[in-house]
C-alpha cells in the first residue's frame, strides 16, 4: 500500500531568511572588533620597528661602524615617519647609508618630548644628548606606546 504523504526536502523561505539574518548579525558584530585589533597591531608593529631602529643606530655608533655616529630622524604628526641615518645630523648625513623611510599608516601619530628631530648616538659610548620619550599613538583612542631614550642611550619600549 503506497503512502499518500509526500516527503519534501529543502529549506523554507523563513528558514533561509533566518539564517541570513543571523549571519549578518554575527559578521556585523565581528568586523568592528577585527578593525580595532588591526589598528592596535599597527601601533604595536610601528612601535617595535622604531624601538629596534633606535637600538640599531646605537649599536652601530658604539661599534663606530664606518667611523661615524648614527641616529634616527623623526617626523612627528599624523604623516609621521622615522629613518635610520649615518652622520652627526640628518641634514649632514651620508644619504647612501639611509635605511628606508618607515612611514606611519593613516590614523597613527608620532609624538616626542626629545628636543630635536634627530636622536643621534655618540661613537663608542652610545650616549645621546637628545634624551626623552617618543610616542606612537592611534588617534582618538587610548592606544599609545611610549619609547624612552635616556642620556646613556638606553632605549626602552613601555
Amino acid at each position: 500500500m503506497a503512502s499518500l504523504a509526500r516527503s519534501v526536502k529543502g529549506f523554507t523561505l523563513i528558514e533561509a531568511v533566518l539564517v541570513v539574518a543571523v549571519l549578518t548579525l554575527v559578521v556585523g558584530a565581528t568586523v568592528p572588533k577585527f578593525s580595532a585589533f588591526s589598528e592596535r597591531y599597527q601601533v604595536d608593529n610601528k612601535s617595535d620597528e622604531l624601538t629596534q631602529l633606535l637600538r640599531i643606530a646605537r649599536n652601530k655608533s658604539m661599534m663606530s661602524e664606518s667611523d661615524s655616529p648614527y641616529g634616527v630622524h623623526l617626523v612627528t604628526g599624523t604623516a609621521g615617519s622615522f629613518t635610520l641615518f649615518k652622520g652627526a645630523t640628518y641634514a649632514t648625513r651620508d644619504t647612501s647609508y639611509d635605511e628606508e623611510v618607515h612611514t606611519l599608516p593613516n590614523g597613527i601619530t608620532l609624538g616626542k618630548t626629545v628636543a630635536a628631530s634627530d636622536v643621534v648616538f655618540t661613537k663608542v659610548e652610545g650616549s645621546t644628548s637628545n634624551a626623552g620619550s617618543i610616542t606612537v599613538a592611534l588617534q582618538g583612542t587610548t592606544v599609545t606606546h611610549t619609547i624612552s631614550v635616556n642620556s646613556a642611550g638606553m632605549v626602552q619600549l613601555d
